[in-house]
């Protein structure tokens, strides 16, 4: 006996439910990684201090800077959550927020913080001079 079409058609609009939760899971996973790795940089871990981590699996492209590439990508593993050009993506669009005299649009909790402040300065000089000309923006 064939399945009837409401059958099928409930079975379809539950693999796409299915589906959609699927996709919101990782978005929520992208951008709590992201929030880490906001979180890292402002308490203290500077890119500098990742130095000593081993990022042998981290992504890499030849298109952008060993400079660029050391300021966007965070440590292993959260660096295999996206590409290396997606790093940068994110680092240039959060910089627009992030950098310069005007924070309020900034999206990292701790924005506020003197930790912060002391070190977003070196984080978004790497990003504008460093990706943002790699990627071809006036900076």
């Amino acid at each position: 006996e064939e399945p009837s079409i409401n059958y099928l058609h409930k079975l379809q609009n539950s693999a796409e439910a299915r589906f959609n939760n699927a996709r919101k899971t990782m978005k929520a996973i992208s951008t709590s990684l992201a929030a880490l790795f906001f979180s890292g940089l402002v308490a203290g871990t500077t890119h500098t201090d990742w130095e000593h981590i081993d990022r042998d699996e981290c992504p890499t492209d030849a298109s952008f800077t060993q400079a660029c590439w050391e300021a966007v990508t965070p440590p292993f593993p959260i660096c295999e959550a996206k590409t290396t050009a997606e790093w940068v993506t994110h680092a240039l669009d959060s910089s627009t927020r992030c950098c310069g005299e005007d924070i309020s649009e900034c999206k990292c909790p701790v924005k506020d913080g003197a930790k912060f402040r002391e070190k977003i300065g070196g984080w978004c000089d790497a990003v504008i001079n460093e990706c943002a000309a790699t990627q071809g923006e006036e900076v």
